[in-house]
Formats: structure tokens, C-alpha cells, sequence
């Protein structure tokens, strides 16, 4: 009796049909493998792609303070009083004589301004300059009066900061009348103008230092460095303003270069 053989394993032979079975399945799981394969490759690349291609995002913008806002201009509370009357019209204070003027060293010149300045020839005697006219009735009878401010620099080895020259001028029958002036030391030296208050019938000047006369020259320790205050008080009596009170204050010292000094008009 003849042996049956067997091709692998132990098992019976496969048949034809079985065969085929088996050959279509294998087809058919290459084939799920290979369309699945197909379909995750575009999918996976997009990813990729549209991963890829988003703008990184800007960093956030460097947060800037806010800057405060600049100081509001300070109001110049004296222009009314810069306005010219009528009976003023005709007068111009920047070129004209204001009399005779004594240095402290005897010399005498004719103060007259042109162009608001006046130089000295010799340097030591400096130059005078106008500062500010002002028009307001001082002496009460609702006229008003021109109020007229300069300045005295002296300079030698250097110059003393300044002194003030103040007059005061009413207009009787269309000419100038001179009805006070005042003359304040220096701020290098001493007695320089802090401040010049005006009222009716009434003026009040203020001086850096304890001043004694008028325009005294203050000997401080230390150029533009100065202590106490000095206060003169005048009233009209009607003919000219004549000093009814001084008073002193004592203070530390303070610097006073380039001090402007406060002109209150009431």
C-alpha cells in the first residue's frame, strides 16, 4: 500500500480550493495595508506642512509709561497792568533821559536810555538797561501812573547780578512828573530786589540782606550768598511816596544768582 505524502508540517495537504481561499486573503490584507498606508502619508505630511507654515508670533509690544504731561505756562498775572493809557501814548520809556545818576564813585553821567540800553564808555561802571513798565493808579486820584523799572550791571573782575532802578512818573498837563525813585544794591554784593509790591497809596520793597540806606552796598561773606530780609514800606502823601516802616527777618543764606525778583501788583 502505497505511503500519502505531506507537504509541510504535519497536517493533511491542502487543497485547490483552499489554496485560492488562502492566495485571496493574502491579496486582500496587502491591499487594506497598502490603501491605509496611502491615506495616513498625506495626512501626516499636511500636519507637517501646516504646522510648519503658522508665523511664530510676535512678541508682545515693550510697555512704554506714560510720560506725564508738560507743565502748564505759567500766566503772566502782570500783562493788564503792561498796557499803555492813553495819556502815555506819546512817551517812550526805552528812549529817553532819567536825569543825572552817581556812581559810588563820585562819577556822574546823564542816564539816557536809547534802544532801552545804555552803555558806559569805562567797563567798570557797567550798563543800564530797561526792564519793565507798568501803568496803575498808585497815588489814588483814578489816573494812572507809569511805573518804570531798569537794571544796573556793573562788572569788574566779574559782574554783581544787577541792581534795580525804580521810578515812578504821573502826567500833570501833558508833561512827565518824577514822584518817587528808589535804587537797590546788588545781588552779588547784597540788598538786591527780592520782590516789589504795589498798591494804591502804597508800596512795599524787598531786599535780600539787612540793609540799612538806601541802595547800601551789603557786604556779604561770599559773593551772591546772602541772609535776612529787609522791608520798606511806603505811602503817598500826596506830593511823593515817602518810607514809614522797615522791618528785618532773619533767614538762613541763600544763593541768589540769577534771581528774577517777584513783581506784585494789586
Amino acid at each position: 500500500m502505497a505511503m500519502k505524502k505531506y507537504l509541510i508540517g504535519n497536517g493533511p495537504p491542502i487543497g485547490r480550493p483552499e489554496r485560492k481561499a488562502l492566495v485571496f486573503a493574502t491579496f486582500i490584507s496587502l491591499l487594506c495595508v497598502s490603501v491605509f498606508t496611502s491615506i495616513q502619508r498625506p495626512i501626516t505630511g499636511k500636519t507637517k506642512h501646516s504646522s510648519s507654515s503658522v508665523p511664530a508670533l510676535p512678541p508682545p509690544p515693550l510697555s512704554v509709561p506714560d510720560l506725564p504731561p508738560p507743565p502748564p505756562a505759567i500766566k503772566d498775572v502782570n500783562q493788564p497792568f503792561r498796557y499803555v493809557p492813553e495819556e502815555f501814548k506819546l512817551v517812550d520809556f526805552k528812549n529817553r533821559s532819567y536825569g543825572s545818576y552817581k556812581f559810588a564813585d563820585g562819577k556822574i553821567i546823564d542816564l539816557t536810555l536809547k534802544a532801552g540800553e545804555r552803555e558806559i564808555v569805562d567797563y567798570d561802571h557797567g550798563s543800564f538797561s530797561l526792564k519793565d513798565v507798568f501803568y496803575r493808579d498808585v497815588t489814588g486820584d483814578g489816573v494812572q501812573e507809569a511805573i518804570v523799572m531798569l537794571t544796573h550791571e556793573s562788572c569788574g573782575g566779574s559782574c554783581d547780578g544787577g541792581a534795580s532802578l525804580i521810578y515812578i512818573y504821573t502826567m500833570r498837563k501833558g508833561k512827565l512828573k518824577e514822584i518817587w525813585q528808589y535804587e537797590t544794591g546788588s545781588y552779588a554784593y547784597g540788598c538786591g530786589l527780592k520782590s516789589f509790591t504795589i498798591r494804591e497809596l502804597n508800596l512795599v520793597v524787598e531786599l535780600f540782606g539787612r540793609c540799612q540806606d538806601e541802595a547800601i552796598r551789603y557786604s556779604s561773606s561770599q559773593k551772591f550768598q546772602v541772609s535776612d530780609l529787609t522791608f520798606l514800606h511806603f505811602t503817598f502823601d500826596d506830593r511823593r511816596f515817602v518810607q514809614t516802616k522797615k522791618e528785618y527777618f532773619a533767614t538762613g543764606w541763600r544763593d541768589v544768582t540769577n534771581y528774577e525778583p517777584e513783581i506784585q501788583i494789586d
